[in-house]
């Protein structure tokens, strides 16, 4: 028995050092769970502050979407516009190239009248030129006439004062 006891004691003495070997694996564990909840408090934190930066750019980034919607709207409606433009211009181009043609056959018409008011009123003036040179010779010939009278009246007058005379 004492044999027994023995071994009851020398099994006591084996699970007490076992029991003290594992409360000091415990003791070490514990202080590296002490660290490691440390650390994972440090990195909650982090998490923390990571979720708020998160939510923050998740706004920035809506805010950026919202603003990229209306850009786009507003390239749509620019577009339109554009196109609207585009169209007006073209149909402008088409009424200045209806207005060149115009021009073009009002220049040819403007030409031919010109030409033709310069062979009429050089036709014209021709004939005035003529006419009056014709008048003048006229005029001159009357003129001459004229003077021919006035001699011939003359003549007579002086012969009527002088028949006068001899008749008193």
């Amino acid at each position: 028995m004492e044999e027994l006891l023995k071994q009851i004691s020398e099994g006591q003495k084996q699970i007490q050092k076992t029991l003290q070997e594992q409360g000091e694996t415990l003791k070490e564990h514990g202080e590296i769970l002490r660290e490691h909840s440390g650390i994972l408090k440090e990195h909650g934190e982090i998490l923390r502050e990571h979720g708020e930066i998160l939510k923050e750019q998740r706004e920035t980034l809506r805010e950026h979407g919202e603003t990229l919607r209306e850009h786009g709207e507003i390239l749509k409606e620019q577009r339109e516009t554009l196109r609207e433009h585009g169209e007006t211009l073209r149909e402008h181009g088409e009424i200045l190239k209806e207005h060149g043609t115009m021009l073009d056959v009002l220049q040819k018409g403007q030409t031919r009248l010109e030409l033709r008011m310069e062979n009429e009123v050089v036709e014209k003036i021709r004939a005035l030129f003529d006419d009056r040179e014709a008048q003048n010779e006229r005029f001159n010939c009357i003129n001459d006439k004229l003077a021919d009278i006035s001699t011939d009246v003359r003549y007579l007058v002086a012969r009527v004062i002088s028949l006068e005379k001899l008749a008193k």
